[in-house]
């Protein structure tokens, strides 16, 4: 082998050998540097994208949580009213009170009060009192229309009507109510509802 073919080989070589120096710093450099940051940059891309979209939407997003905000503040606003008509103790005599005013401002006559024994339902406790009365259906409706606005939070849970006569006047009624009283607070409410 002579000197120029030697410094041939050495020059192939060198060459060679950059070569493959420069392909593995492409490669390291692709692997490590430029994949990364092209990863990265679609990421930031689809936030913007969302970003966009969301600000596209914001007005619509304030509108609906102003929406929300309002129904809650009712939702809070009913809720009080409701407990505030829910004693921590049944005063029954207080209810029977309210209830006699109202028969009487009604026109019908009540025949029998009886209370049953009280029931835990969880967030409250729930009394029903079974009603005998005798009216004619103005006076009915006209109680039944009152109920509702009693200072007292009740329910009709169950009524029956049948006529007294042949005139169809007189109805006799029988109706059972549910009172309602010791209600937990808006927490224990909703840790109750929650389990």
């Amino acid at each position: 082998m002579t000197i120029s073919s030697s410094l041939k080989a050495i020059n192939f070589g060198l060459h060679a050998g950059g070569l493959g120096v420069t392909v593995a710093i492409v490669y390291v450099t692709c692997t490590f540097a430029v994949v990364p940051m092209q990863d990265r940059h679609l990421t930031m891309a689809s936030s913007i994208l969302e970003e966009k979209r969301w600000m596209a939407q914001s007005s619509e997003i304030h509108s609906h949580h102003r929406e929300i905000e309002l129904k809650l503040s009712h939702s809070e606003e009913s809720f009080a009213r409701v407990i505030s008509r829910i004693p921590e103790t049944p005063h029954e005599s207080e209810f029977l009170a309210q209830v006699t005013e109202l028969a009487r401002n009604s026109k019908l006559r009540i025949q029998r009060y009886h209370p049953r024994e009280p029931v835990n339902e969880g967030t409250h406790t729930a009394l029903e009192v079974q009603l005998d009365l005798i009216a004619d259906y103005p006076g009915i409706c006209r109680f039944l229309d009152g109920l509702r606005t009693l200072a007292r939070l009740c329910r009709v849970t169950s009524l029956h009507v049948r006529s007294m006569g042949s005139e169809g006047a007189e109805l006799a009624i029988e109706m059972t109510l549910r009172i309602y009283f010791a209600p937990l607070s808006k927490t224990t409410v909703a840790e109750t509802l929650n389990g």
